[in-house]
C-alpha cells in the first residue's frame, strides 16, 4: 500500500508544472511580469513564454550566488558562480529598463550570457556594467542567437572568455541566423589562453552570410593576441560603426562597416547619412557623446524628437514584418519615384512605380511580402534627385 501511495505521489508531482512568482500568465497578450532578479531567473522554468520587465533591476547579488566549483579544480577554494544562464525562445520586452550590476563567473563552462542561446525576439532592453566569464561563446546579452531579432539593445561592462573557442562578443558570441537591430554595445572583451586563431569581436560574431546586423554601433576594447573584429570578419553589417581608437580595431576597408575616429563616432551626420533615424529612435548629445537610444530616456535636453516639418521622409513598418509593409513616404519635390526592395545579397525582389502627388503630404504605398523569405531587407525610396533607403526584417 505505501508503495502504491508513494508512486501514485510521485505521478502527480511530475505533472505539476513550476509556475512564475510575478503576476501574468506568459501569454502575448498577458506576458510574465518581472520585477526582480529572482523572477529574471525564473525564465529557465518556460521558455517559450512572454516576458515584460516592469522595472530597472539591480542585480549585484548575483555576486553572492550558487557558491561552488566554478573552475573544476579541487584545489581551489569554491566561488560564487553567480546568475546562470538560460535559454529564450519566447519573447523578452524590455520596455525601456535595464539590468545592472549581473555577475557570472563560470570559466569552464561554454554558452554564458545573460542568455546562453535565443531564438525569440527581445528588445528594449539594457545590460549595464555586467561582469560575465566563460569558456567559449561568451557574450553580454546572449552567447548564441539562432532565430529571431534582437532590437534597441544595449550592453556595458567586462566579458571575459578563459580558455580556446570560439563566439566571443560585447553584445551577443555568435549569431547565425538571427539578427540584430538597432543595438549597441561597450562591452571590453578579453580573451585569456587563447592559442587557437579564434577571431573576437567588440560587437558579435557573424560567421553566416545574408542576414546580420543592421544600425549597431561599437566601441568596447577587445584584448587577445588573436584575431578581432567589431563585427565578426564576414561582411554582414549593413550601416553599422565601431570607434577605431577606444576598440583598437583599426578599419582596413574590407567590411560594409566602417571604422571611425571617436570625434566622428560623436556627431549626428555621421549616422544620419547612411538612414539613421534619430527622429523617433537614436538621439545624440552632438560632440560629446556616442548616440543612445530613444527607448531608455537617455537623450539630452538639447536633442530635438521632432521631425522638421519639411524633411523628405521614409518609414516603412512593421518591423519586423510578417505579410505585409506599408511604406510611408514624402519627398520636397513632385513627380515620379521609385519604390525598390533588395534583399541581404543585393538582389531586386521588388520594384514599383509611385507618383508623389503632394509633396506636403505623407503618402502610402502598401506591399505584399508574403513570399518573401525570413530575411534582413531594404527599401529605397529613389527620386532622380533623392534616395532614402531602410532596412526591414521579415520573419515567417
Amino acid at each position: 500500500m505505501r508503495t502504491i501511495l508513494y508512486v501514485s505521489f510521485l505521478i502527480i508531482f511530475s505533472t505539476i508544472s513550476f509556475s512564475f512568482s510575478g503576476k501574468g500568465s506568459g501569454a502575448e497578450d498577458d506576458p510574465f511580469q518581472i520585477t526582480n532578479i529572482l523572477q529574471l531567473q525564473e525564465i529557465k522554468d518556460d521558455l517559450d513564454a512572454n516576458y515584460k520587465l516592469m522595472n530597472d533591476i539591480d542585480a549585484s547579488e548575483t555576486r553572492l550566488w550558487n557558491i561552488g566549483d566554478h573552475d573544476g579544480n579541487p584545489a581551489t577554494p569554491d566561488e560564487p558562480m553567480g546568475y546562470k544562464p538560460t535559454f529564450l525562445f519566447g519573447t523578452l520586452n524590455g520596455d525601456g529598463y535595464i539590468i545592472k550590476n549581473l555577475y557570472i563567473n563560470r570559466p569552464k563552462e561554454s554558452q554564458v550570457a545573460l542568455f546562453s542561446r535565443v531564438g525569440g525576439h527581445i528588445y528594449k532592453l539594457g545590460l549595464e556594467n555586467c561582469h560575465i566569464i566563460g569558456c567559449e561563446t561568451v557574450s553580454g546579452l546572449c552567447a548564441i542567437w539562432t532565430q529571431g531579432i534582437i532590437e534597441y539593445c544595449f550592453t556595458s561592462g567586462i566579458v571575459e572568455a578563459r580558455c580556446v573557442g570560439w563566439g566571443r562578443g560585447g553584445l551577443c558570441g555568435y549569431l547565425n541566423g538571427g539578427v540584430v537591430y538597432q543595438s549597441y554595445s561597450s562591452c571590453t572583451v578579453s580573451v585569456i589562453n587563447d592559442n587557437w586563431d579564434f577571431s573576437t569581436a567588440s560587437f558579435c560574431i557573424n560567421p553566416s552570410s545574408g542576414v546580420g546586423m543592421l544600425y549597431c554601433y561599437t566601441t568596447g576594447e577587445v584584448i587577445s593576441n588573436k584575431r578581432v573584429s567589431a563585427f565578426g570578419e564576414n561582411d554582414n553589417a549593413s550601416h553599422c560603426f565601431w570607434d577605431v581608437e577606444t576598440t583598437g580595431i583599426p578599419d582596413t576597408g574590407s567590411h560594409e562597416a566602417r571604422g571611425l575616429p571617436t570625434s566622428d563616432m560623436k556627431k549626428k551626420a555621421t549616422y544620419y547619412n547612411e538612414s539613421w533615424n534619430f527622429f523617433t529612435i537614436w538621439c545624440i548629445d552632438e560632440g560629446r557623446d556616442y548616440p543612445k537610444l530613444r527607448a531608455f530616456g537617455k537623450c539630452p535636453p538639447t536633442d530635438v524628437p521632432l521631425e522638421p516639418i519639411n524633411e523628405n521622409k521614409l518609414n516603412a513598418f512593421p518591423n519586423p514584418a510578417y505579410s505585409s509593409i506599408d511604406v510611408l513616404y514624402k519627398f520636397q519635390t513632385d513627380g515620379i519615384s521609385q519604390i525598390i526592395i533588395t534583399n541581404s545579397y543585393g538582389q531586386q525582389v521588388y520594384n514599383a512605380n509611385v507618383n508623389n502627388i503632394n509633396p506636403e503630404q505623407e503618402q502610402r504605398h502598401s506591399i505584399d511580402i508574403s513570399s518573401f523569405p525570413s530575411g534582413l531587407y531594404f527599401v529605397t525610396l529613389r527620386s532622380p534627385a533623392v534616395a532614402l533607403t531602410q532596412g526591414v526584417v521579415v520573419l515567417k
